[in-house]
C-alpha cells in the first residue's frame, strides 16, 4: 500500500539500518542495451528483460532492493525483479508502475516475491534479471525505452503488523462505530445456512477439517502449531500463495458455526492475529508476487474473513485486542486494494469485489462508502471489458469463469440485502453468465477443463447451487443439487458465437452423450494451444477431454499441458498455432466467420477455421474441422487442410484415464467401463495408412498425461500422421456403445462435386452416410 502519510504514532513505518549499492555487470540483451558512463539504458519492443551478475553475490545483508531508472518512454511501463538461486528462482511480479519521463527508486521488499523451488533468503544469487514491460492489454506500439541508472540494496528493522496503531484506526472510524463497525448483515449472510459456505477454494489441494488443521496439516502439508508462514514444502509459489489466502479458515467456520466449540473460535483468533503480527503490509510497494500481499491474495483473504465475522458475530467473541487488531488490518486490506490494481483480468474483478464487499460489510470506517463506490465503479468497468456478449469470460476459462461469477454473485447478495443501488450489471447481464458454466456440465457434474482450468474434472456444483437460488433458476438448482432438486436443463445445441464454442448433448441423464467443440478465439490470459479440439464424454463417461493443468510452475508437464498435442487437435509439420502469443487485442476477438454452426434434421453441427505458419518454409496452412452429432448418438469429425506442396498432418487425441486400447492393425481405440458402456474412436483415411503411435505417462517425450484432483495421471494419448500433399481431407467416427459396437466398417466417398461422405455399414447391414456438400463450404447431410 502506498504511505497514508499518518503522523508516527497512528502508523508504524520500518526503520532503514543500512543503504549500499550494488555493483552489476550487465549483461547486454542482444545488443539493445548502451552504456555511458555506468548509465545503461535499453529500448526494445513490449517486453525487455535486462539480465546482471553481481561482483558479490551474497545480497543476505539487504532485504529490499531499489533500482533507479528513468521511464524515457511515452507511456507507463510495469517493472519486475527476478532472482536466480542456487535451487529455484525469486520473482517480484512485475508491476511496480514507472510514469513516464520521471526518475524512480521503486522498492522491492524480499515480502513481495515469490518462489518456486527451495529458496531461503538472498544469499549466492547467480544472476538477477529486470523486466520492463507494458500492461498485458496494451495495444499500442510505442518502443520501451528505460534508463538504468544503478541498484541499491537496504536493510529495515521491519516492524510487527498491524501498521495501523490504536490512535490511527480511532481516526479512521466513524464515532459512532467505535464499538460495532461491522454491520449486523454479515452475521446474516456469512452463516452456516448460506449455501455458498460450501462453495469448495480455488486449488486442489487436500482440504482438512479443523480438527486436523489444529495438529498442524493444512493443504496436505506440515506447517506447524502456529503455522509457519514461510512454509515452502512443495517449492511452489502457487501453494504459498494458497496459504496467505487463509481458504482453510473456512474448515473452522463451518465446525464453529455445527458445533459452538470455543477451541474452533481460539484457533480463528489466533491464526489470525498471528498472521497480522507476521506479515505487515509492505508500505509503498503494491505487494509484488508475494504470497501474503500480493493483490489477489489480499481480495481473496479478505473475503475469506468475512466468513470469520459472520461466525464471530463480527469478530465479538474475540479478545478486545485481537478484534482491534483484525479492524486494523481489515483497514490496511481496503487500503491496499484502493492504491492498487492487479492483473487486467479475473484478479481485478476479485479484488474489486472483495474492496466492494469491505465498503458494504464495514460500515464503521471513515472510508467504507468510497470502498464500495469504487469497487462498484470498478467491477462495471471490468465486467463490461472481460465478458462478451454471449456470457463467457474472456479468459475461456471455466475456472476463472467461475471464480469471477463467485465474486459478482458475493457482491450482488450483500448488496441487496443492505439495500444498495447496484449497478445494472448484476441483473441479466450477470445472469446470462451463468449459462456457459451450465452448458459446460458433464452428466457427472463435472467439467472439462479449457485453458488454465485445474484438473480435467472440476467440480462446480456448490456455485451452480448457489447461482440457481439466486436466480431462481430450476435448470442451475438442478445442477447444483446433483439433480436432486430443481429441473434437468434442455438438451441439443448451445453455442457460444462470440468464443466460438459449441456444445452438443443428448440430455443430462447418467448416460448422456457430450461434446464440447472449442473453436474460437484464445481468450486474454491462461492461454492453452488447443484450437479445433474437443471434450467428449460417451455413455456418461468422459472419454476424449482437455488435459488439465496441475500447477503453473517451471515442469516439462506444465508446459506439456498447454501445448497443441496435448489436446484433441490437429498438427501441420509439427506445429499447431502459437496462439498465446498474439497480441492481446487478436486474442479476445469474437470469433465471427472463424465459427459456424447448423441445426438439421436428425442433428447438429458445428465448424470451426483456423489459420498458421507450418514448418520452416513459412506455408500457411488453413484448419477447417466440422463436428457432426448424428441422432444425439455419435459424432463424424471432419477435418480439412487446405494449403500448397505436400505437408504432414497429425492428428492427436488424448484420452482420459482408463482402460484404452489401441488396435495397431485397425487403428481403432476402444475404451471400455466396468458399467458395460463403451466408445470407439474409428478413422476413415481411404486407401492411405497413417503411421499411427500411442503412449501412456511418457516423460520422454512428454505425452500421455491428464490432470485429475490435482495429480498427474497416465492416460493414453495417440496420433494419426500422413504426409499428403494439399488439400487433405480425414474423417473420423466418434462412437460410443453398449456392450458390444456394432460397427462393421467405413467407407469414405468423394463426390463429383468435390464433396465427401462417409458411410457407416453396421452389423445389422443397415448405413448412415453422413455428407459433406464441398471442402471449402460446409453442408450436412444425413442420409439412412
Amino acid at each position: 500500500m502506498r504511505d497514508p502519510q499518518f503522523p508516527s504514532g497512528f502508523f508504524v513505518r520500518d526503520t532503514i539500518v543500512s543503504r549500499e549499492s550494488i555493483h552489476l555487470q550487465v549483461i547486454d540483451p542482444s545488443g539493445q542495451g548502451v552504456s555511458s558512463g555506468g548509465v545503461f539504458r535499453f529500448c526494445g519492443g513490449r517486453l525487455l528483460l535486462v539480465t546482471a551478475t553481481f561482483l558479490h553475490p551474497d545480497l543476505s545483508a539487504f532485504d529490499t532492493l531499489c533500482p533507479t531508472v528513468k521511464n524515457r518512454s511515452a507511456e507507463t511501463v510495469l517493472m519486475g525483479v527476478k532472482l536466480f538461486h542456487p535451487e529455484g528462482f525469486s520473482l517480484s511480479g512485475g508491476r511496480e508502475i514507472l510514469a513516464p519521463g520521471e526518475l524512480q527508486r521503486p522498492n522491492f521488499p524480499i515480502e513481495c516475491f515469490g518462489a518456486y523451488g527451495t529458496v531461503q533468503d538472498w544469499r549466492n544469487i547467480s544472476r538477477i534479471e529486470f523486466s520492463f514491460a507494458r500492461e498485458k492489454d496494451y495495444a499500442g506500439n510505442e518502443a520501451i525505452d528505460v534508463e538504468f541508472l544503478g541498484l541499491e540494496g537496504e536493510s529495515r528493522q521491519i516492524r510487527s503488523g498491524p501498521r495501523l496503531a490504536p490512535q490511527g484506526l480511532s481516526q479512521e472510524l466513524v464515532p459512532a462505530a467505535l464499538g460495532k463497525p461491522v454491520s449486523e448483515i454479515v452475521s446474516s449472510i456469512y452463516s452456516a445456512e448460506n449455501p455458498a459456505i460450501s462453495i469448495p477454494p480455488p486449488h486442489l489441494y487436500p482440504k482438512e477439517s479443523a480438527d486436523e488443521i489444529l495438529t498442524g496439516k493444512i493443504m496436505g502439508q506440515i506447517v506447524g502449531a502456529p503455522i509457519n508462514w514461510r512454509a515452502n514444502p512443495l517449492g511452489s509459489l502457487e501453494w504459498t500463495h494458497f496459504l496467505h489466502r487463509h481458504h482453510f479458515l473456512r474448515a473452522f467456520v463451518i465446525a464453529l458455526a455445527e458445533k459452538g466449540d470455543p477451541r474452533y473460535a481460539e484457533a480463528l483468533e489466533s491464526i489470525m492475529c498471528g498472521w497480522i503480527a507476521e506479515n505487515p503490509v509492505p508500505v509503498d510497494s503494491n505487494g509484488g508476487a508475494g504470497p501474503a500481499w500480493e493483490t489477489l491474495s489480499v481480495g481473496w483473504r479478505l473475503r475469506e474473513w468475512l466468513w470469520v465475522a459472520g461466525v464471530t458475530r463480527g469478530f465479538e467473541s474475540f479478545r478486545e485486542a485481537a478484534r482491534l487488531r483484525i479492524l486494523c488490518s481489515i483497514w490496511e486490506h481496503a487500503r491496499s486494494l484502493m492504491d492498487h490494481e492487479g492483473h487486467p483480468n479475473n484478479w481485478i474483478i476479485v479484488e474489486s469485489a472483495a474492496l466492494a464487499l469491505a465498503g458494504l460489510c464495514f460500515p464503521g470506517f471513515r472510508e467504507s462508502g468510497l470502498w464500495l463506490g469504487v469497487g462498484l465503479e470498478r467491477l462495471d468497468r471490468e465486467f463490461r471489458r472481460q465478458f462478451f456478449s454471449d456470457g463467457v469470460h474472456f479468459e475461456i476459462s471455466p475456472l476463472y469463469h467461475s471464480i469471477c461469477l463467485h465474486a459478482l454473485l458475493e457482491v450482488k447478495e450483500v448488496g441487496e440485502v443492505a439495500g444498495q443501488k447496484l449497478p445494472e450489471l448484476f441483473g441479466a447481464p450477470l445472469e446470462r453468465c451463468t449459462d456457459y458454466l451450465q452448458a459446460l456440465c458433464r452428466p457427472n457434474f463435472t467439467w472439462p477443463s479449457l485453458n488454465d482450468s485445474g484438473s480435467a474434472d472440476m467440480d462446480y456444483t456448490m456455485l451452480m447451487r448457489k447461482v440457481g437460488e439466486i436466480f431462481q433458476r430450476p435448470d442451475l438448482l438442478w445442477i447444483g443439487s446433483r439433480g436432486s432438486e430443481g429441473e434437468p436443463p434442455e438438451a441439443g445445441l448451445k453455442v457460444f458465437p462470440d468464443t466460438g464454442l459449441a456444445v452438443m448433448r443428448s440430455g443430462f441423464q447418467p448416460d448422456a452423450n457430450l461434446l464440447v467443440f472449442r473453436a474460437g478465439l484464445p481468450g486474454a490470459a491462461h492461454v492453452h494451444e488447443d484450437i479445433l479440439s474437443l471434450d467428449l464424454t460417451a455413455l456418461g463417461v468422459p472419454r476424449l477431454v482437455d488435459p488439465g493443468i496441475t500447477t503453473y510452475g517451471p515442469d516439462p508437464l506444465t508446459e506439456h499441458y498447454r501445448r497443441a498435442e496435448a489436446h484433441n487437435t490437429v498438427l501441420i509439420d509439427g506445429r499447431g498455432p502459437s496462439r498465446s502469443t498474439m497480441p492481446f487485442s487478436d486474442r479476445i476477438r469474437p470469433a465471427g466467420e472463424e465459427f459456424s454452426y447448423q441445426v438439421g434434421d436428425g442433428f447438429c453441427s458445428a465448424t470451426g477455421s483456423c489459420r498458421w505458419s507450418s514448418g520452416t518454409d513459412g506455408d500457411t496452412c488453413e484448419v477447417t474441422r466440422t463436428v457432426v452429432f448424428v441422432d444425439s448418438r455419435y459424432w463424424v469429425v471432419r477435418d480439412f487442410v487446405f494449403g500448397e506442396g505436400e505437408h504432414e498432418i497429425r492428428v492427436c487425441w488424448q484420452f482420459a484415464p482408463g482402460l484404452c486400447k489401441p488396435g495397431t492393425e485397425s487403428l481403432v481405440v476402444q475404451c471400455f467401463d466396468p458399467g458395460g458402456s463403451g466408445f470407439e474412436l474409428i478413422p476413415c483415411f481411404g486407401d492411405a495408412r497413417p503411421a499411427f503411435r500411442w503412449r501412456t505417462g511418457s516423460l520422454n517425450p512428454v505425452a500421455g498425461w491428464v490432470s485429475m484432483q490435482g495429480r498427474d495421471v497416465p492416460a493414453l494419448s495417440c496420433d494419426y500422421t500422413l504426409k499428403e500433399r494439399l488439400p487433405v481431407t480425414q474423417l473420423w467416427l466418434l462412437w460410443p456403445f453398449a456392450g458390444i459396437s456394432n460397427v462393421q466398417r467405413l467407407e469414405r466417398i468423394t463426390t463429383r462435386e468435390g464433396g465427401t461422405v462417409l458411410e457407416i455399414h453396421f452389423e445389422n447391414r443397415s448405413c448412415h452416410a453422413v455428407a459433406f456438400r464441398s471442402e471449402k463450404r460446409v453442408s450436412v447431410d444425413i442420409l439412412r
